[in-house]
């Protein structure tokens, strides 16, 4: 397998990923707690580093992976920092280093402190592309969760850093087009030109904690209206616009859902329609138990087409994949959570001869062992096929294209009157967060 650029690559943490290399440097190697992972979020944690050698716990991706063919490159992390810096360094973003050990691109933001010398100790965002340099300061709270998010865009020229979605800074006015690799880390290394790398020891841990960390090498472009792959965690409140057609339809709006109970409060997703003919809104929250895929069914019934407002509000961050519209008279077939499903699924359905709208939300994930950079063969990865009067239609899911994430497969058909048959083929045991089959008339 050549090396592979996913446009969109989200960890949630829910399992281990084999596309990240995780770091146990030095002293971090004898300690078992120093990576958690697997319960939705990642928790590092650098302890009783010496001096004598680097010490370095985090993730990155095996080799630089991202470079001018990626036009656009965005990183998205939620972090939660538990202790005051500690003498060394800690950040996360782009980086690549030169033959000579020095930066040679980097879009980042990075803490360091050294003890008695404020030269050397700083909080700050920092863009490098060769001999060009951008340093600004910026403040990292520690013992709250933030989203930090670094937006490098060689069609701008710029680089832009956010913390929960506002602007830190003035964009810089450079944009890293070399090779580089995500980072997320805490170590032992102090760093300057002068001094070159001073390694410290001292007793005690700094940690923190992660929920997800998400990176996007395509610029996102919204859909056609009918179906909107939003494919974001949300931690805000967000407002769209949808026009709804006249008489009865339903928005669906399928979200993932974890708790990370004792770190943080159980995500939570409350979706209102705002106009006439709207509904009610509907509550999707987290369990403890796993990350879940769940799909909540908003039905209006409109007088004439209208535009409506949808209003999302969030508690922590659910990650929102979807909002789909479907205009129906008659629902012909609802089923939702199937857990690990093993068998083939056949659904028989009448038609009236009208316009028939299949929803399935999948969730799949990839084969173990899959990265970018393995060209081993693989065991096979989850996945479904979807085949609407024995394949005349068909739809597939793949867990090597999906990686852990949902996907909502929709299929609209004018079928004749009759009846018809809806085929599910699994690999691997998928979830099914919904299976849905309408007609209009």
């Amino acid at each position: 397998m050549a090396q592979q650029v996913l446009p969109l690559k989200v960890d949630d943490f829910n399992y281990e990923r084999s596309w990240w290399f995780y770091h146990r440097d030095g002293s971090v190697a004898a300690d078992k707690g120093a990576i958690e992972n697997g319960r939705g979020f990642l928790k590092i944690r650098l302890k009783n580093p010496v001096n004598s050698e680097e010490c370095n716990v985090g993730i990155s991706d095996a080799q630089p992976l991202y470079s001018k063919h990626q036009r656009y490159l965005e990183m998205e992390a939620r972090i939660k920092l538990l202790n005051p810096m500690q003498a060394g360094s800690r950040g996360w973003g782009f980086w690549k280093t030169a033959r000579n050990g020095k930066a040679d691109y980097l879009a980042w933001f990075m803490q360091q402190y050294l003890p008695g010398h404020k030269d050397f100790s700083w909080s700050r965002v920092g863009t490098i592309s060769k001999r060009q340099a951008s340093f600004q300061p910026v403040s990292l709270e520690e013992n709250r969760w933030h989203t930090y998010r670094v937006v490098r865009d060689l069609d701008r020229k710029e680089t832009r850093y956010f913390v929960d979605g506002e602007p830190v800074t003035a964009p810089a006015r450079l944009a890293p087009s070399g090779r580089m690799a995500f980072h997320l880390w805490i170590d032992n290394q102090v760093y300057s030109r002068s001094r070159g790398i001073q390694r410290q020891g001292w007793q005690g841990e700094s940690a923190m904690l992660v929920d997800y960390v998400t990176i996007r090498s395509e610029r996102y472009q919204p859909d056609d209206g009918k179906y909107f792959p939003l494919y974001r965690h949300i931690y805000k409140e967000h407002l769209w616009d949808i026009r709804l057609p006249a008489g009865k339809s339903a928005l669906i709006v399928t979200a993932t859902l974890e708790d990370l109970t004792p770190y943080d409060r159980p995500d939570r997703l409350e979706i209102q329609t705002i106009g006439a003919g709207a509904s009610r809104g509907r509550m999707m929250t987290g369990t403890k138990a796993k990350p879940q895929v769940q799909s909540a069914v908003l039905n209006a019934d409109m007088a004439k087409a209208a535009a409506v407002r949808v209003k999302a509000t969030p508690q922590s961050a659910p990650f929102l994949e979807s909002l789909t519209v479907v205009a129906y008279d008659s629902l012909l077939y609802s089923v939702r959570d199937i857990s690990g499903m093993e068998r083939e699924k056949v659904i028989s359905f009448d038609s009236m001869g009208g316009e028939v709208t299949v929803v399935v939300v999948a969730l799949t994930r990839e084969a173990a062992g899959w990265s970018p950079f393995n060209k081993k063969t693989l065991p096979a990865d989850q996945g479904l096929q979807i085949e609407l009067d024995r394949g005349q239609y068909t739809e597939t899911v793949d867990g090597n294209q999906q990686f852990g994430l949902s996907k909502t497969v929709i299929m609209r058909e004018r079928l004749k009157a009759g009846r018809h048959f809806l085929r599910l083929t699994p690999r691997e045991k998928p979830d099914i967060a919904l299976i849905w089959i309408s007609e209009k008339k």
